[in-house]
């Protein structure tokens, strides 16, 4: 074999492993073929990349997300041992995000580069047509009412979505029972800061697009000012949430160090991020290298 032939598959070798694997998250009643479309495009662009599925369906509704966490923690520890690498990208879509970026905080992860894709990262307060298909027992309860629901200790552990219901008028009350979102955005955990922060780089996307995320700039880390009368729709940008403004788990650190990147995108539909190749190639693939 010639030293020209030998240099060539040595760069080869060199070109795939240069890609690190990427890890993936579905969203409430999805499955891992929601991101088949995904894989492609990345073998497509990035070939050789290995483009893992994490397979969950059923859990994603019914099992509360800090259960949801230690299943994904194991999942990926599984994937690591199977496939024989260390770090990772995860790319996460929707609750799916959610979950993700808690595991984030709550483990000694080895992820480098994590893409929230329109996840609830400040909770859910509207009852859409999209909750409504699976849970028609919403259809008859308002978005004003579902806390009554969502925060009894039983419903807590029995429907995912209850653990990041985020009712802006009754934040004392959420505070209180809600067993998950709390955890992660609103408690000074030095653990949980010192754990996200070993990503390279956290990237937060959000749409006005969306027909799922009520409202939408939860995923982009707005919500509605809780300390506003009930039905004062003040929205607040994440640079003035408590989350940021504390740095509970190093999102504002992480910004001044340009490693943290939040962004809006427009005319992005929920399932848009996983679905449309364009949207994919300009925002999710440029870090998963």
């Amino acid at each position: 074999m010639s030293i020209k032939v030998v240099l060539c598959v040595a760069l080869i070798v060199h070109f795939l492993a240069a890609y690190k694997p990427v890890i993936t998250f579905h969203g409430i009643n999805g499955n891992e073929h929601d991101f088949d479309r995904l894989k492609e495009w990345t073998e497509k662009y990035h070939p050789g990349q290995l483009f893992l599925l994490n397979r969950r369906r059923t859990e994603s509704v019914f099992m509360n997300l800090p259960y949801q966490v230690l299943g994904l923690a194991a999942s990926i520890e599984r994937m690591k041992a199977e496939h024989n690498f260390t770090s990772h990208h995860l790319l996460c879509h929707s609750q799916g995000a959610l979950v993700c970026r808690a595991y984030l905080q709550s483990f000694d992860h080895s992820c480098e580069n994590f893409i929230s894709l329109s996840g609830p990262q400040m909770g859910q307060f509207g009852a859409t047509l999209y909750w409504e298909n699976y849970m028609p027992f919403l259809r008859n309860l308002s978005t004003h009412e579902a806390h009554t629901l969502f925060y009894m200790r039983g419903v807590q552990y029995m429907i995912t979505v209850a653990n990041f219901w985020n009712d802006p008028w009754h934040h004392e009350e959420f505070l209180r029972e809600s067993v998950f979102l709390p955890k992660y955005n609103y408690e000074k955990n030095e653990q949980f800061k010192q754990n996200f922060m070993k990503l390279k780089l956290a990237v937060f996307y959000g749409s006005p697009g969306d027909e799922v995320i009520e409202p939408w700039e939860s995923a982009v880390f707005g919500f509605f000012n809780t300390s506003k009368p009930a039905y004062d729709y003040q929205m607040l940008t994440y640079r003035d949430q408590e989350v940021y403004t504390q740095d509970y788990f190093g999102l504002r650190t992480m910004g001044l160090q340009n490693r943290v990147i939040i962004k809006e995108i427009p005319n992005v539909n929920h399932g848009g991020w996983i679905f449309r190749e364009d949207i994919f190639a300009d925002y999710s693939l440029p870090y998963l290298t």
